[in-house]
């Protein structure tokens, strides 16, 4: 299982956010891509995302939403120091027991 992002991950979602093809060139989006590619993508070789909390915290102040992921231990690691209204966080259990004792520590700790 992989928890990083690709490029076609960062393509999907800038699909997503922006339906209109105008709308992506009005943004200025385009000019950020590269460099979010090149700098910040964790798992291509750049690092967890736990590397990148300051550009996470900046991001946040901005009014933005950060999606973060790795093993239970990590995505509690993370929710430290992430603003939990404004992180999407992906993870994984073994089983549904797993499931419910990682939710039930989210619930105790935001």
């Amino acid at each position: 299982m992989r928890n990083s992002l690709s490029v076609s991950d960062i393509d999907a979602y800038i699909d997503a956010i922006y339906q209109d093809e105008d709308e992506i060139i009005q943004s200025g989006i385009y000019r950020h891509v590269e460099i979010l590619r090149e700098k910040y993508l964790p798992g291509e070789g750049k690092g967890q995302y736990r590397d990148f909390l300051d550009l996470y915290d900046k991001i946040q102040k901005g009014g933005k939403a950060v999606s973060v992921g790795g093993s239970p231990d990590e995505v509690k690691y993370l929710h430290k120091y992430l603003r939990p209204e404004k992180t999407v966080y992906h993870t994984y259990t073994r089983t549904a027991e797993e499931a419910e004792e990682l939710l039930e520590w989210f619930w105790k700790n935001t």
